[in-house]
């Protein structure tokens, strides 16, 4: 199997060609993680000269999926032909993934999610402190004008501190919907 790749537009975008089976799924998968280890986010596979795939390309895929979600990445898949679309469809596959019918498509996609990366992105506490040190006008944030600069000051500490305790019970509430249900779970502690 060969595997073309190349960027359009900042998309990643990989061409297969011939059988995705157990062999050839080991350099699919490289070519994946070089990608990825590159900074790639988005990705179209034109599956529009692969003839069958196996378990282990499925796995190469389900593995990407997975790393994009937690990079806020995304794929789609293309041109799949029939045999190929028949291995998602009994695998139950086919809502997994963005299986659309052409590359152009696939890209259009994709298109629509090129932007700042989410390492780029500022957390409210941190548009917040932007705001501040950059002298923006910070009053829709904080009550109406106080007597004097301490209790203006105050004012503004209290919303830093909400923000911060919004952020945390985020964070809490994500990461204990992570957690097993089962407090006896070795090498957990309830809190």
């Amino acid at each position: 199997m060969e595997i073309r790749a190349s960027e359009q537009a900042g998309i990643a975008l990989l061409e297969p060609d011939g059988s995705i089976d157990t062999r050839s799924a080991l350099e699919f998968e490289r070519k994946v993680r070089e990608l990825l280890e590159g900074g790639a986010r988005l990705f179209a596979i034109d599956f529009a000269e692969v003839e069958l795939i196996t378990s282990a390309g499925i796995r190469v895929l389900m593995m990407l999926a997975k790393r994009l979600q937690g990079i806020e990445g995304d794929l789609v898949l293309c041109a799949l032909n029939d045999q190929v679309k028949t291995v998602f469809e009994i695998a139950g596959l086919t809502e997994q993934f963005r299986i659309v019918s052409s590359r152009q498509e696939a890209l259009a996609l994709l298109s629509t999610r090129i932007g700042p990366s989410p390492a780029a992105r500022l957390s409210r506490i941190s548009r917040l402190a932007t705001r501040l040190l950059g002298g923006e006008d910070v009053t829709a944030m904080r009550a109406p004008r106080a007597k004097d600069s301490s209790e203006r000051s105050s004012d503004l500490s209290a919303r830093v501190a909400q923000l911060l305790t919004e952020g945390e019970a985020s964070r809490t509430s994500r990461s204990s919907s992570n957690r097993p249900s089962d407090p006896s779970t070795p090498g957990r502690r309830e809190t």
